[in-house]
Protein backbone atom coordinates (compact mmCIF):
# COMPACT_ATOMS: atom_id res chain seq x y z
CA UNK A 1 0.00 0.00 0.00
CA UNK A 2 1.49 3.26 -0.90
CA UNK A 3 1.84 6.48 1.21
CA UNK A 4 -1.50 8.24 0.29
CA UNK A 5 -3.41 5.34 0.61
CA UNK A 6 -1.85 4.25 3.83
CA UNK A 7 -3.14 8.51 4.85
CA UNK A 8 -6.66 7.79 2.98
CA UNK A 9 -7.01 4.75 5.44
CA UNK A 10 -6.23 6.49 8.78
CA UNK A 11 -7.95 9.59 7.59
CA UNK A 12 -10.79 7.46 6.96
CA UNK A 13 -10.88 5.11 10.12
CA UNK A 14 -9.91 8.51 12.39
CA UNK A 15 -12.95 10.51 10.64
CA UNK A 16 -15.73 6.95 11.79
CA UNK A 17 -14.35 6.67 15.13
CA UNK A 18 -14.52 10.63 16.38
CA UNK A 19 -18.13 12.17 16.41
CA UNK A 20 -17.63 15.94 16.97
CA UNK A 21 -15.67 18.29 14.31
CA UNK A 22 -14.86 21.47 14.01
CA UNK A 23 -13.51 22.77 10.41
CA UNK A 24 -10.95 25.99 9.58
CA UNK A 25 -9.72 26.85 6.81
CA UNK A 26 -7.22 29.61 6.52
CA UNK A 27 -7.82 33.15 6.85
CA UNK A 28 -9.45 35.69 4.25
CA UNK A 29 -10.63 31.95 2.81
CA UNK A 30 -10.71 31.78 -1.01
CA UNK A 31 -12.77 29.26 -2.84
CA UNK A 32 -10.97 26.04 -2.23
CA UNK A 33 -11.09 26.79 1.56
CA UNK A 34 -15.08 27.40 1.38
CA UNK A 35 -15.52 24.49 -1.12
CA UNK A 36 -13.18 22.09 0.92
CA UNK A 37 -15.24 23.58 4.15
CA UNK A 38 -18.19 22.98 2.75
CA UNK A 39 -17.93 19.27 0.91
CA UNK A 40 -16.45 18.12 4.24
CA UNK A 41 -19.00 19.50 6.10
CA UNK A 42 -21.91 17.94 4.12
CA UNK A 43 -19.80 14.49 3.92
CA UNK A 44 -19.10 14.13 7.80
CA UNK A 45 -22.95 15.03 8.46
CA UNK A 46 -24.09 12.25 5.69
CA UNK A 47 -22.30 9.64 8.33
CA UNK A 48 -23.97 11.14 11.28
CA UNK A 49 -21.14 13.51 13.09
CA UNK A 50 -21.60 16.50 14.73
CA UNK A 51 -19.83 19.23 12.84
CA UNK A 52 -19.74 22.79 13.40
CA UNK A 53 -17.57 25.51 10.80
CA UNK A 54 -15.68 27.99 12.15
CA UNK A 55 -13.42 30.75 10.74
CA UNK A 56 -11.09 33.73 11.71
CA UNK A 57 -12.63 35.65 8.67
CA UNK A 58 -15.81 36.11 6.29
CA UNK A 59 -16.60 34.47 3.65
CA UNK A 60 -16.97 36.35 -0.18
CA UNK A 61 -20.21 36.93 -0.59
CA UNK A 62 -19.88 35.30 -3.88
CA UNK A 63 -19.20 32.19 -1.91
CA UNK A 64 -22.51 32.20 1.00
CA UNK A 65 -23.98 29.85 -1.17
CA UNK A 66 -22.17 27.35 -0.23
CA UNK A 67 -22.84 27.85 3.26
CA UNK A 68 -25.87 25.30 2.21
CA UNK A 69 -27.45 25.37 6.23
CA UNK A 70 -26.14 28.68 7.85
CA UNK A 71 -23.40 26.46 9.68
CA UNK A 72 -20.62 28.86 9.00
CA UNK A 73 -19.14 31.12 11.49
CA UNK A 74 -16.98 33.47 12.11
CA UNK A 75 -15.26 33.08 15.37
CA UNK A 76 -15.31 36.43 17.43
CA UNK A 77 -15.40 35.46 21.14
CA UNK A 78 -15.62 32.31 22.75
CA UNK A 79 -19.67 32.23 22.44
CA UNK A 80 -19.58 30.55 19.28
CA UNK A 81 -17.84 27.85 20.67
CA UNK A 82 -19.13 24.35 22.17
CA UNK A 83 -18.72 24.15 26.03
CA UNK A 84 -17.35 20.73 25.37
CA UNK A 85 -14.62 21.70 22.79
CA UNK A 86 -12.23 19.06 24.50
CA UNK A 87 -14.05 16.50 22.43
CA UNK A 88 -14.10 17.65 19.56
CA UNK A 89 -11.27 17.44 16.54
CA UNK A 90 -10.53 20.54 14.60
CA UNK A 91 -9.69 19.72 11.04
CA UNK A 92 -7.61 22.91 8.97
CA UNK A 93 -8.18 22.49 5.65
CA UNK A 94 -6.55 24.30 2.71
CA UNK A 95 -3.31 25.57 4.88
CA UNK A 96 -0.85 23.43 6.37
CA UNK A 97 0.12 26.61 8.20
CA UNK A 98 -1.17 26.54 11.97
CA UNK A 99 -0.26 30.43 12.08
CA UNK A 100 -2.48 31.14 8.88
CA UNK A 101 -5.56 30.20 10.78
CA UNK A 102 -5.92 33.15 12.72
CA UNK A 103 -7.15 33.40 16.01
CA UNK A 104 -8.39 29.86 14.93
CA UNK A 105 -5.08 28.40 16.77
CA UNK A 106 -5.39 30.11 20.03
CA UNK A 107 -9.04 29.89 20.81
CA UNK A 108 -9.62 26.56 19.00
CA UNK A 109 -6.48 24.68 18.02
CA UNK A 110 -4.98 24.31 21.49
CA UNK A 111 -8.36 23.11 23.22
CA UNK A 112 -9.41 20.74 21.16
CA UNK A 113 -8.53 16.65 21.99
CA UNK A 114 -6.43 16.93 18.58
CA UNK A 115 -6.57 17.61 14.85
CA UNK A 116 -5.92 16.89 11.55
CA UNK A 117 -4.54 19.05 8.50
CA UNK A 118 -5.24 18.25 4.78
CA UNK A 119 -3.98 20.49 2.56
CA UNK A 120 -2.31 20.50 -1.28
CA UNK A 121 0.26 23.18 -0.57
CA UNK A 122 4.01 22.16 -0.23
CA UNK A 123 4.78 22.01 3.17
CA UNK A 124 7.93 20.29 5.49
CA UNK A 125 5.06 18.77 7.53
CA UNK A 126 4.09 15.80 5.57
CA UNK A 127 5.42 13.26 7.89
CA UNK A 128 3.19 13.41 10.66
CA UNK A 129 0.27 10.74 10.22
CA UNK A 130 -2.57 13.44 11.41
CA UNK A 131 -0.94 15.63 8.16
CA UNK A 132 -2.38 14.77 4.61
CA UNK A 133 -0.74 16.56 2.06
CA UNK A 134 -0.88 15.67 -1.80
CA UNK A 135 1.34 18.70 -3.17
CA UNK A 136 0.94 17.46 -6.61
CA UNK A 137 -3.12 17.82 -6.33
CA UNK A 138 -4.79 20.98 -8.07
CA UNK A 139 -6.92 21.64 -5.15
CA UNK A 140 -7.70 20.28 -1.59
CA UNK A 141 -10.94 19.87 -3.35
CA UNK A 142 -9.21 17.46 -5.30
CA UNK A 143 -7.97 14.95 -2.34
CA UNK A 144 -11.51 15.37 -0.65
CA UNK A 145 -12.77 13.89 -3.34
CA UNK A 146 -10.04 11.01 -3.35
CA UNK A 147 -10.60 10.82 0.41
CA UNK A 148 -14.82 10.47 -0.13
CA UNK A 149 -14.35 8.47 -3.14
CA UNK A 150 -11.74 5.76 -1.02
CA UNK A 151 -14.23 6.13 2.13
CA UNK A 152 -17.52 5.41 0.34
CA UNK A 153 -19.01 8.52 1.23
CA UNK A 154 -21.56 9.46 -1.18
CA UNK A 155 -20.93 12.62 -3.73
CA UNK A 156 -24.46 14.07 -3.73
CA UNK A 157 -24.95 17.73 -4.93
CA UNK A 158 -24.06 19.53 -2.56
CA UNK A 159 -20.44 18.10 -2.36
CA UNK A 160 -20.42 17.86 -5.75
CA UNK A 161 -21.08 21.28 -6.07
CA UNK A 162 -18.68 22.27 -3.49
CA UNK A 163 -15.70 20.57 -4.58
CA UNK A 164 -16.19 21.87 -7.99
CA UNK A 165 -15.99 25.42 -6.86
CA UNK A 166 -12.71 24.46 -4.87
CA UNK A 167 -11.45 22.78 -8.16
CA UNK A 168 -12.79 25.79 -10.80
CA UNK A 169 -11.36 28.39 -8.12
CA UNK A 170 -7.21 26.82 -7.45
CA UNK A 171 -7.09 25.56 -11.04
CA UNK A 172 -8.06 29.29 -12.14
CA UNK A 173 -10.73 27.30 -14.72
CA UNK A 174 -8.29 24.92 -15.09
CA UNK A 175 -5.46 26.40 -16.86
CA UNK A 176 -3.07 26.63 -13.68
CA UNK A 177 0.01 23.93 -13.93
CA UNK A 178 -1.02 21.70 -11.37
CA UNK A 179 -4.45 20.93 -13.87
CA UNK A 180 -4.29 16.89 -14.74
CA UNK A 181 -6.41 14.78 -16.41
CA UNK A 182 -7.15 13.44 -12.69
CA UNK A 183 -8.72 17.11 -12.22
CA UNK A 184 -10.81 17.27 -15.17
CA UNK A 185 -12.13 13.72 -13.93
CA UNK A 186 -12.76 14.46 -11.11
CA UNK A 187 -14.91 17.98 -11.85
CA UNK A 188 -16.75 15.92 -14.53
Amino acid sequence: MNQIMKKFEYISNFLINNDNFILTAHETPDGDAIGSESAMYSALKSIGKNVIVINADLMADKYTFLDYNKNFRVLKNNSNLPLDINKYTLIILDTSDIDNIGIIKEKILKKTKNHLIIDHHESVNEISENILIMSEASSTCEILYQLFEYSNIKIDFNIAQALFVGIVYDTGSFIYPKTTAKTFSIAH
